[in-house]
């Protein structure tokens, strides 16, 4: 029988936290256990996972360096990361967001925060994985599969309009269809609405602006349609856990310190 369930690797070295992770998650996902940062870069780019949790204090690389080294390699790069940590002050939140994590988890943890989580990344990589091997690829499924063409239409006029507030009466007339149509589409296919998908490549084209420096945070929220700076600041927090200009001085505080 073919393996359904999605893939998390655990890269921890202790084995009470492991055994703790593995109660928790065993029953939704399959599971990949590595005790050092080493080993879990190999089975991360033999594996594929779709998640992984990475702890931060351990021999030989620690957890920044083996997010550095997952992020720096093209068959793992995409990979959501997420710290496990006792020491989860600010200071090491930044820097984990700095080198490439997706999120962070303080130890000690419940199975209830870990679920949450896991399951918010693990859903978001597989939605967005499969939206982008459809544009990479210029697939239609076929001549009369008109809900087909409409998605990919629908895709490439948000991507191409990212920096424009457009509401769904004006997303459906542009398209020649139907509000309930298009919302009803976007959660057959990717199981979020056109609005969260509007807003995801917003933070994304965001998140984008930040990281190559070129901008200030007022004009970055102009570009992706925010008017209102606080508006973008708090949205871009709720998405990435912390505000752009944070988000942008551990950019440049992870750059420096590796220059």
């Amino acid at each position: 029988m073919p393996e359904t369930k999605p893939r998390v690797l655990i890269i921890d070295d202790e084995p009470d936290s492991v055994g703790l992770l593995l109660e928790f998650l065993a029953q939704h996902y399959t599971l990949m256990v590595s005790l050092d940062g080493e080993d879990g870069f190999r089975k991360a780019k033999l594996g594929s996972p779709d998640a992984i949790l990475l702890d931060l204090a351990m021999p030989k690389l620690d957890g920044f360096e083996t997010c550095r080294l997952l992020k720096a390699d093209s068959a793992t790069a995409a990979i959501p990361v997420i710290f496990l940590s006792a020491h989860a002050a600010e200071r090491e939140r930044l820097e984990g967001f700095a080198v490439g994590a997706a999120d962070f988890i303080a130890k000690p943890f419940t199975d209830k925060e870990v679920l949450a989580r896991v399951g918010v990344h693990v859903n978001m990589v597989t939605r967005m994985r499969k939206l982008e091997l459809r544009l990479a690829s210029g697939e239609i499924e076929s001549a009369v599969d008109l809900r087909g063409l409409l998605f990919d239409e629908a895709c490439k006029f948000l991507r191409d309009n990212v920096g424009q507030v457009l509401e769904l009466e004006e997303i459906a007339a542009a398209l020649k269809t139907s509000e309930r149509q298009l919302n009803v589409l976007f959660r057959q296919r990717l199981g979020m609405s056109v609005y969260e998908f509007c807003l995801e490549l917003r933070m994304e084209a965001a998140r984008q602006h930040l990281e190559q420096g070129e901008f200030r945070v007022q004009r970055i929220a102009t570009l992706v349609g925010y008017s209102n700076a606080g508006d973008f600041t708090r949205a871009f927090r709720r998405r990435f856990g912390m505000t752009p200009r944070a988000f942008r001085q551990s950019q440049a505080a992870a750059s420096s310190k590796h220059d």
